[in-house]
């Protein structure tokens, strides 16, 4: 029934009225250069003479706020050491000091929460503090090599690192703001695409040797492409367990996918890798590869619907699945020209009180304690006041290390006067880990926000709401308490 439920809210969002855009010649525009975001993929290793986890994948975008200042998010998840599904997201914040044109040295730090794979009992509060060494590469690459100090809350994770990276900056077609600012230029969002799938086990083993049974999961898909009329894309998706076995499990891969054709009928080859793991599923380190097929149909308003199959396997842990799936493709550019369409959407970021009650924790479990997360959320108009939105929450206090949120619902929101706005939303997803009695991870959630005006493309938010179990009869049912940042932005398709 549960599966039933998502399937239907997922098809959705294929819909005509979850597709609002306004073409060029709904108002006069006004062209704009893109924003420029660096991607920054890095492994950093730590002594595994001290720690059960001996090294971290880390991505990050950031964006210069500032001369040589960059502000920017990561994801933080094992790829060494028999933890996988460890996974840790935060906020990142750098100062940049030139040595020359090609050189510089990097000081930052990071400031997030997560948990997983057992590995952290406690808080989940992740700091970390780097020295890096910058060098610019041939084709806008940079490779970096540095040291770091990280410090995971409620584990026996201390340990300083050392951190190779390398990143690239490339250009966006985004904007600040909702106003009628244009690009004609940058890579940009050809879809979003809300995913269903099952892993179907091949002689798959748990963490305590048991053989794992099928399970069901659900999540999100971006697709980016230089041109609407590329047959090459690259995706990042990530997903959750929401039914069946493994019941705190997720994971994120970052891909290339290879259509055969534009046709609306066409079929297409993917193939990614990425970190996973969590729900007692042994996937060792947590290091994934997938390789799958599928065909894209035709549906509603010229979006499309994709059913495939998929090999995913990890590469020195227990998980052999073979797993179908079906996305729905919410096209951002039917047919136009390139960057005739623009849609508008709104990124959130705070924190979230999480207040226990009874059936909060699972049976055995000792600490009934509140919980606190860091939370993030991607808004898309569908006009000046209804939104669809993707929400992601991981913990930072309360003793529930490993503990995460991922949802997708549909917002409402109505200015006050010219300074207060308030804003109601609803969503269906996946919570687990960290001992929280989600019963099964599907969950559904309801809110109620204020937001006071800093400037047109910035709002302070405070809010209160519920996220429970879908069968809240039996787990848990908790109010919830969030405060945060709201920034408007606009992108070109």
């Amino acid at each position: 029934m549960r599966i039933l439920i998502y399937t239907i809210f997922i098809f959705g969002f294929s819909f005509k009225v979850f597709a609002e855009n306004c073409e060029r010649n709904c108002d006069a525009s006004i062209y704009k250069n893109p924003e420029a975001f660096e991607v920054r993929h890095s492994i950093n290793i730590l002594n595994k003479d001290l720690n059960k986890l001996e090294a971290l994948h880390s991505v990050t975008a950031s964006k210069e706020i500032r001369k040589n200042l960059y502000l920017g998010q990561s994801l933080y998840s094992s790829v060494l050491g028999d933890v996988g599904g460890l996974f840790i997201g935060g906020f990142e914040l750098s100062k940049r000091y030139q040595i020359n044109a090609e050189q510089n040295f990097e000081l930052g730090m990071f400031l997030g929460g997560g948990g997983g794979a057992a590995l952290v009992p406690g808080d989940g509060m992740m700091e970390k503090y780097y020295l890096n060494f910058n060098q610019e590469l041939k084709n806008g690459y940079v490779g970096s090599i540095g040291f770091s100090y990280l410090n995971i809350s409620g584990s026996d994770v201390s340990s300083g690192t050392l951190n190779f990276g390398v990143a690239n900056t490339q250009n966006y077609a985004a904007m600040l703001g909702h106003g009628k600012e244009t690009s004609s230029s940058g890579r940009f969002l050809v879809s979003a695409k809300p995913i269903i799938k099952q892993f179907w086990p091949e002689s798959s083993l748990k963490r305590n040797g048991t053989p794992l049974s099928k399970m069901s999961l659900v999540g999100i898909e971006a697709v980016f492409a230089s041109s609407p009329y590329a047959l090459t894309e690259s995706f990042v998706q990530t997903t959750g367990a929401i039914e069946g076995d493994g019941e705190g499990y997720a994971d994120i891969q970052f891909g290339f996918r290879q259509h055969l054709s534009k046709s609306s009928l066409n079929a297409f080859w993917e193939m990614s890798t990425g970190f996973g793991g969590g729900g007692d599923v042994d996937t060792g380190g947590g290091l994934l590869g997938s390789f799958g097929i599928g065909a894209r149909f035709p549906i509603f308003n010229a979006n499309k619907i994709e059913l495939g199959i998929q090999k995913t396997v990890s590469f020195d842990g227990e998980l052999n699945v073979i797993s179908p799936f079906l996305r729905t493709a919410m096209i951002f550019n039917k047919g136009k020209k390139a960057y005739h369409t623009k849609r508008k959407w709104q990124l959130s970021f705070g924190a979230t009180k999480q207040l226990a009650n009874n059936k909060f924790r699972k049976t055995g479990v000792a600490q009934n304690t509140s919980v606190s997360l860091i939370e993030n959320s991607v808004d898309l108009f569908v006009n000046d006041k209804v939104y669809l939105i993707g929400n992601a929450q991981t913990v930072i206090s309360g003793k529930a290390g490993g503990y995460a949120v991922g949802l997708l619902g549909l917002g409402y929101t109505q200015p006050i006067n010219n300074l207060f706005s308030y804003s109601f939303e609803m969503y269906l997803g996946a919570a687990g880990g960290g001992g929280i009695n989600t019963v099964g991870g599907m969950s559904k959630a309801g809110r109620l926000e204020v937001d006071y005006n800093l400037k047109d493309d910035l709002s302070l938010s405070a809010g209160i709401g519920r996220l429970s179990s879908l069968n809240n009869k039996n787990g848990f049912n908790s109010t919830t308490l969030n405060i945060g940042f709201k920034t408007k932005f606009t992108t070109s398709h």
